[in-house]
């Protein structure tokens, strides 16, 4: 009997924040799927990297999501997502009211807003030997709306950069995953290029 509608809960420890969080998605082995969450950080000290909760002027964090995705047949699908940080203010309005694009515009860039559109073919499934798939996607990742985003390892690409992630998966004997990965983009404040190659090998243990 297939899930017409799932919620997880969760409540956790990160990077020093308490976190706490609720998803809500549908089937996802469906044509149509979608999900949305609400994930809430607390902590007065925490800093991450180039992420502090001091710096947006707030001891608590509110980060929205919403997820859609769309198959269009076994071959390929579409899907992306978006994350919206409510909480504190603007870092850039925050450093510098004035600072404009390179093209001498208004700064559009918002580091509280974070969203990611990926295109998957096929797919690896290490259980399969011979399978493999392919991905481009272009990920726009805000400095304040991605906590700890995934795509640092899986994709080389970190918070607060936008650009173009490609990457082709292949297993040739089962239970045995290679990828390669590619990143071409820039910094969304300093607008520096930035190119990145990845490449992995998994080796999956199953029980029987």
């Amino acid at each position: 009997m297939k899930k017409i509608l799932a919620s997880t809960l969760t409540a956790a420890l990160v990077a020093g924040a308490a976190a706490t969080g609720i998803e809500i998605y549908n089937d996802r082995d469906a044509k149509f799927t979608w999900g949305v969450g609400y994930h809430h950080f607390h902590n007065r000290s925490v800093t991450n990297d180039k992420n502090t909760m001091t710096a947006l002027g707030t001891s608590h964090m509110n980060i929205w999501t919403l997820g859609l995705g769309w198959r269009f047949d076994k071959n390929w699908r579409l899907h992306g997502a978006a994350a919206w940080n409510t909480s504190g203010k603007n870092q850039l309005e925050a450093t510098d009211p004035g600072a404009t694009e390179p093209s001498g515009q208004l700064p559009s860039r918002n580091p509280r807003l974070a969203w990611s559109m990926q295109l998957d073919y096929k797919g690896a499934n290490p259980a399969n030997q011979g399978s493999w798939g392919a991905y481009a996607a272009y990920r726009r990742l805000g400095l304040w709306a991605t906590w700890i985003p995934t795509y640092e390892i899986n994709g080389a690409v970190e918070q607060n950069n936008r650009g173009w992630d490609f990457g082709v998966s292949y297993v040739p004997l089962k239970n045995v995953s290679l990828s390669a990965k590619c990143f071409r983009g820039s910094g969304i404040d300093e607008y520096e290029k930035i190119n990145a190659l990845f490449g992995e090998i998994e080796m999956f243990c199953r029980s029987t």
